[in-house]
């Protein structure tokens, strides 16, 4: 909010983060920054200048201000009045904070803030506490529920080993059913002996020739081949030679190109 000589003339809601404002001179200014749940802060702007320091300008004047959380066992009356005074300072020719005015306020307002940061600090304590009850609590919920998951799980794998047990011992008593109920074969038929057959009767003896088995001297009459000789061409052709010339490849040479650099180096004295 800012307030011209005590009359509300504007009010600024949005980019707080940096902004810039431009005050008319020969004015009182308040800039009152105020949040729901927060202490307010004020600062105090009096542009009145001496008639021959404004054609010359002024610097910009830069401030920063940063807001708290109201506590209701706090005393914070001390920012009903202004956190700084900014005037005009004849020794400077320019805008600067009122000392005197921070120097009157200053023990009160660092009181307020001891105050403040004690809070914050415990209420920091606090909280860290309380995130580390929801962490633990929450870390042995996970434990429980990741017992009963197992126990869960232990049940189910058990009941499915007495179905599977169950199943086969069905199983087994069917079989051992069937076999009882399948027919025997019936006994194979007995073999039929056969009867010997007859033997036929040996062969005769041969009776050896005394006469055929003796030798007698004279010439061979049966008939010799005479043998001829006859050359048969070889089936193997001898290879033709065939003359032929072949042109000799080109090699090309490539001839290696040595880029040298030189630096000259100057030292005197050598």
């Amino acid at each position: 909010m800012v307030y011209k000589d005590g009359v509300k003339e504007r009010s600024l809601t949005s980019n707080l983060s940096k902004f810039s404002l431009d005050l008319e001179l020969g004015a009182n200014y308040i800039i009152s920054f105020e949040k729901d749940g927060f202490v307010s802060k004020k600062l105090s702007f009096d542009t009145r200048v001496p008639s021959d320091a404004a054609p010359n300008g002024f610097t910009p004047f830069d401030f920063a201000v940063s807001l708290f959380k109201q506590y209701d066992d706090i005393n914070t009356v001390v920012f009903n009045q202004p956190v700084g005074m900014i005037r005009y300072d004849n020794a400077a020719g320019d805008f600067d904070y009122d000392t005197d005015y921070t120097k009157s306020i200053q023990s009160q307002l660092q009181e307020a803030v001891v105050k403040v940061e004690k809070r914050q600090k415990e209420e920091q304590q606090a909280a860290s506490s309380e995130a580390k009850a929801k962490a633990e609590a929450a870390k042995a919920e996970a434990k429980a529920r990741s017992e009963q998951e197992k126990q869960a799980a232990a049940l189910v794998k058990a009941e499915q080993a007495k179905l599977e047990a169950a199943r086969k011992e069905e199983e087994r008593q069917r079989a051992q059913q069937a076999v009882k109920e399948e027919p025997k074969p019936p006994p194979p038929p007995a073999p039929v002996q056969e009867k010997p057959k007859p033997q036929p009767p040996p062969p005769p003896v041969p009776q050896r020739n005394a006469l055929a088995s003796e030798a007698h001297e004279g010439e061979d009459a049966r008939r010799s081949i005479e043998p001829v000789l006859v050359e048969e061409p070889s089936p193997v052709a001898p290879a033709r030679a065939n003359e032929s010339l072949e042109s000799r490849p080109v090699v090309t040479v490539e001839e290696i190109i040595v880029n040298r650099t030189e630096d000259l180096i100057v030292e005197s004295g050598r």
